[in-house]
């Protein structure tokens, strides 16, 4: 048995998919119904009505460990997921009172139809199950520090960028007056012949590679968020010995106000951000991108007076149709230029 939730969301992908089909099929376990019916009677024993413990003994052989060993999905374990699941409206429940079982009470879940099993639905139920935890572990190869230097000063600076369905987005201001930069993981090569799109007095960019050059293959969501939501923020901040070490700090949305400083909305966040934050996203507990790291000083030049991050909602990035002017060139290793 494993202890933390979250690890059945990377170790069994499919799981929160198969417990919800499970519990919406009538087909699936009419096998039963006559074991039902003499247990609970025929007003309890509806052929939509399943419980956890039925669950863990028809799938108990799907999931098998490396040696090949059929696994015990406890059934605690599964009605844990499924509360997670009736949480969001996805499921309901049933608690049948005075049955005693060995597993305490027992608990049916019916709601009627079938979820696709595909990548973005796994991912989408996994999300609100597992929360932030499953989501770092989910989303940490979509979320890449930046490296950049200027011809004048070779000291390097850092930020941080994510992956999106067909592109990078990051913060305008990461990549501004710079004359190189480097992404982890995203060859040179590709990044010179994209294609940067900005828009006025918005600070982001979006990178957008040739589509026969680089593949996005992993599912990205875009959100809104709302004041009091809980957060997660994923990014590079510049710590001495960190540069290369992807953080994750949570918090909740304090406020979102245009702001007379830029023109447009921007969420003040709990979440502790720091220098190198900027151009990370900002995560709902749905998984969803709700938003990009920023920074607006005031006009004294405080930047952090109160402790808060700011992140631009990411409503804006659909904004972004202007090409980006400004000369960049990337490079594979910016210790070399």
């Amino acid at each position: 048995m494993i202890d933390d939730l979250s690890k059945y969301g990377i170790k069994y992908p499919e799981l929160c998919v198969d417990i919800v089909n499970f519990f919406r099929s009538n087909e699936i376990h009419s096998m039963h119904y006559k074991q039902l019916k003499q247990r609970l009677g025929d007003g309890l024993a509806a052929e939509i009505v399943k419980n956890t413990l039925d669950f863990a003994q028809h799938y108990g052989t799907k999931y098998r460990e490396i040696d090949e060993q059929a696994i015990v999905l406890q059934p605690k374990t599964i009605s844990r997921i499924c509360n997670k699941l009736c949480d969001f409206n996805i499921l309901s429940k049933i608690q049948v009172a005075g049955f005693n079982t060995m597993f305490d009470d027992e608990f049916y879940y019916a709601i009627a139809e079938i979820i696709p099993n595909t990548i973005a639905n796994q991912k989408c139920l996994n999300n609100i199950v597992y929360g932030f935890k499953y989501i770092y572990q989910s989303y940490q190869n979509n979320v890449l520090p930046i490296f950049v230097c200027s011809k004048e000063n070779k000291e390097q600076h850092t930020g941080s960028c994510f992956k999106v369905a067909n592109g990078i987005v990051t913060a305008k201001h990461c990549l501004e007056n710079k004359d190189y930069a480097q992404i982890y993981s995203i060859p040179a090569n590709i990044l010179n012949k994209s294609k940067i799109l900005t828009a006025p007095k918005i600070d982001l960019l979006y990178i957008i590679p040739p589509k026969d050059a680089y593949n996005f293959d992993d599912f990205v969501e875009i959100g809104t968020g709302e004041i009091i939501d809980e957060i997660m923020v994923m990014g590079y901040p510049n710590h001495a010995g960190f540069n290369n070490f992807l953080t994750a700090t949570t918090g909740q949305i304090a406020g979102i106000e245009k702001s007379y400083l830029c023109g447009y909305d921007l969420m003040l966040l709990t979440g502790k951000i720091k220098g190198g934050n900027s151009g990370g996203p900002v995560l709902n507990n749905k998984g969803q991108i709700i938003g990009i790291v920023t920074e607006v000083p005031d006009p004294q030049g405080d930047y952090d007076k109160f402790g808060y991050g700011l992140a631009i909602p990411s409503k804006y990035i659909r904004n972004l149709t202007e090409i980006y002017d400004e000369k960049i060139t990337f490079v594979d290793d910016i210790t070399t230029v």
